[in-house]
């Protein structure tokens, strides 16, 4: 090897994320956004301080953070723009002797909390379609089905905006051995703890 190259010092961040509930229905979500991040998405140990956005619902009063390594600290707020689009699907009828859970067909779920939406478009005969909950990820449409062969089918297009917190993750000292063989990339684990009120 070229005595003027050096191995590039990374480290990947992986999120687990777990919520103290009583049967108490709650959203946590992690990611990293290479927006936050000045486009990056390994970070070399040197000055690195990774950021990272963490998503809840209303009812998660406190998260905890447990990383593998380093510390996490809080470094501000914000919310998703430009808005998040997707499409949600709605299908099924309603069954005989399903008890509550009949209706689950009417609704479906985007990927993170919402705070504010539009519904673009809607096709099929799902009828109007409306979030269940501020601050949480499901929708619900509004036709009901009489039973097996009187299905609802449709989908709609969401456009919706999410708030969330901003972390940064410090202090990584690169391991003993590491850019030696196979040990190029050094992941750090962050154990994401969020207790619902």
């Amino acid at each position: 090897m070229d005595k003027n190259i050096f191995p590039t010092a990374q480290v990947t961040i992986n999120f687990v994320v777990s919520t103290l509930s009583d049967g108490i229905d709650s959203l946590l979500k992690a990611e990293i956004n290479s927006e936050d991040n000045k486009g990056m998405s390994r970070f070399e140990f040197d000055g690195a301080a990774p950021r990272f956005r963490v998503y809840k619902s209303p009812n998660v009063s406190q998260v905890l953070f447990y990383p593998s390594a380093g510390s996490v600290s809080r470094v501000g707020s914000n919310i998703t723009e430009p808005s998040i689009e997707e499409f949600i699907a709605f299908a099924g009828a309603a069954q005989e002797g399903e008890g509550d859970g009949r209706d689950s067909y009417r609704f479906s779920s985007v990927a993170k909390p919402v705070y504010s939406y539009n519904v673009l478009e809607t096709h099929g005969n799902i009828g109007s379609v409306s979030l269940v909950e501020t601050g949480f990820d499901t929708f619900a449409c509004s036709k009901t089905s009489s039973g097996p062969t009187d299905p609802v089918v449709g989908v709609s297009r969401i456009s919706y905006s999410s708030k969330y917190s901003l972390h940064q993750l410090t202090g990584v000292s690169k391991p003993s051995g590491f850019g030696e063989g196979e040990f190029q990339e050094y992941p750090v684990l962050i154990y994401i703890l969020g207790i619902v009120k």
